[in-house]
């Protein structure tokens, strides 16, 4: 349990004067709830050896200077766990770009270094951030591998949310992927949209109870916008028709396909770091709002 609050002086401490923010969705990735009008949250029976982490959707027009997603140590013990948000007009405004990158692959220092000079490029369009959609590793068995790109992201110029995908994740015995980079599955708002980040590599089934939990507390007009690895299957570009679901966003085929699936844009990118196997050049997807 714990409170989510505004943290006006941004020094993670929430004083006197600070309000208390209502309606806000806390999660584990399966239970969902939201905060009080005292700002409070509680979360009953969170497996911590299952579920590592819990996380605060960020409402639009806010941001977290640290972690939105505390790992949870130990079961069987309570947590308190508060989130203070910070005031960020830009993330308000409903005007804004962002990139999808996907497959970056990165296995060497050399690869880190490759990815933080083409993020320093995309930096110079202003993007508001950068999802990058999986396979962010070539073998996410391998620490070190998982850790240069855990160096990416520590050095990025943009915020980068990550998905992932199926070279990441290794086998479900492996926990570094959660441990460095954070959790498989979570959301976030940003200018009056809403970002579901997937796992479309294991635990689907779950995936789909998380979510209807999620999308039932989402105003019916806001707009979502969806982010996994593996090409959308029909089950879920169907349930997404549901919703007021803009577009969805994969990876792993390593080519270029964009195409509408009634209502839904299905877009999927080529790697960021090298060509494709359609002949694609290596890309980096922007999105914009106007």
């Amino acid at each position: 349990e714990g409170y989510v609050f505004q943290d006006d002086n941004g020094d993670g401490k929430r004083d006197a004067d600070e309000k208390a923010l209502a309606g806000i969705i806390v999660s584990d990735g399966l239970q969902v709830t939201q905060t009080d009008a005292h700002g409070h949250y509680a979360l009953a029976d969170v497996d911590a050896a299952d579920r590592h982490f819990v996380y605060v959707v960020m409402p639009s027009g806010y941001c977290h200077p640290g972690s939105f997603y505390p790992p949870l140590a130990t079961s069987g013990q309570a947590a308190s766990i508060s989130f203070a948000l910070v005031p960020d007009p830009q993330a308000a405004k409903p005007d804004f770009s962002f990139f999808q990158i996907t497959d970056t692959h990165v296995i060497s220092p050399l690869d880190t270094l490759n990815m933080l000079d083409l993020l320093g490029q995309l930096r110079a369009f202003k993007p508001a951030f950068v999802v990058n959609t999986g396979d962010l590793v070539d073998d996410g068995r391998s620490t070190s591998q998982v850790d240069n790109y855990a160096k990416v992201l520590y050095l990025s110029p943009v915020e980068i949310y990550n998905v992932p995908g199926n070279h990441d994740l290794g086998s479900p015995s492996n926990r570094h992927y959660d441990d460095v980079v954070g959790p498989e599955r979570y959301a976030f708002d940003y200018g009056g949209r809403h970002f579901l980040i997937l796992n479309s590599i294991c635990d689907v089934d779950r995936q789909y109870e998380w979510m209807k939990k999620e999308l039932a507390l989402q105003p019916p007009e806001k707009e979502l916008l969806v982010f996994q690895h593996y090409p959308p299957e029909k089950r879920l570009m169907d349930f997404l028709a549901h919703y007021k679901t803009l577009a969805i966003f994969s990876g792993h085929l390593h080519s270029s396909r964009v195409f509408m699936y009634g209502k839904t844009l299905y877009v999927n990118t080529p790697p960021f770091r090298f060509g494709s196997i359609d002949f694609s050049p290596r890309e980096a997807r922007r999105v914009s709002f106007r």
